[in-house]
């Protein structure tokens, strides 16, 4: 049988998951359940962060601050989004919310981290990338760091 999903966010979602251990455990004798607790990250989110990722990349490459102007290296070293995520994102992410994965990150940490390294590239390096929307568009987070 394929997997099913269910999320338990009231006391009628509870009810109905409830009774549909119960009928499944009944029918077949095994039922095994993996859960994640918290409101953690979507999928649409942790997309938007990597493309944002990759657009500081690309713009921070393109207005002169390769990693080693950055991070204080000896060797001139161009962005990837990978390097954005180990030398951007992961301390940040650590320093914030003590988590050591993004995949265990909510919703409102990853617009926290998020914000906080927009505010330190826009002040640090004049470079400013607005974190995308649904749409793979901008999202106003970026516009009210500039703003204000």
């Amino acid at each position: 049988m394929l997997g099913q999903s269910w999320v338990v966010s009231d006391d009628h979602s509870l009810k109905c998951f409830t009774k549909f251990v119960e009928e499944h455990y009944r029918e077949h004798g095994y039922v095994q359940f993996n859960w994640v607790t918290g409101n953690q990250r979507t999928k649409k989110q942790n997309a938007a962060m990597w493309l944002w990722l990759d657009r500081i990349a690309k713009a921070l490459n393109a207005a002169g601050w390769d990693m080693k102007r950055t991070l204080k290296a000896d060797v001139d070293i161009p962005w990837t989004k990978d390097s954005a995520k180990t030398h951007l994102w992961n301390p940040i992410q650590l320093a914030l919310t003590s988590k050591d994965s993004s995949r265990k990150l909510g919703k409102q940490e990853v617009d926290s981290i998020q914000e906080t390294i927009a505010r330190h590239l826009a002040k640090s390096t004049g470079v400013s990338v607005p974190f995308p929307d649904k749409h793979g568009g901008s999202a106003g987070v970026a516009r009210r760091i500039r703003e204000g």
